[in-house]
């Protein structure tokens, strides 16, 4: 993964795709708590609640980034939870699964 800074807007680059997140910050004690927001999507698919770590794996199946494509892929892993475990989410733009895509990644 890339990262790009221009001054005080931060672009991430994930395998060719464009992520532009919105980041702030919170005092919370003695520390700064970062929360990161990844702007929603308008066509597409989310696929969520995806076991911390395997997002990358998910990506690899579905062949995803297809730069021949160029739909916008957004990858944010190892997301804590208000439950206290960590999940990966992806989000895929102008594409939609498959049944047999879905059967895959299901598993």
């Amino acid at each position: 993964m890339n990262q790009k800074s221009n001054g005080s807007d931060t672009e991430n680059e994930i395998i060719g795709s464009r992520v532009a997140p919105e980041t702030t910050a919170k005092v919370m004690g003695d520390h700064v708590k970062t929360e990161l927001k990844v702007t929603p999507i308008r066509n597409g698919i989310v696929i969520d609640h995806i076991a911390a770590g395997k997002g990358i794996i998910v990506l690899d199946i579905l062949g995803l980034p297809d730069l021949e494509h160029g739909s916008v892929v957004s990858a944010v892993l190892n997301v804590p939870t208000k439950h206290g475990v960590r999940k990966d989410i992806i989000k895929i733009e102008q594409k939609n699964l498959q049944p047999q895509e879905l059967d895959i990644i299901s598993l």
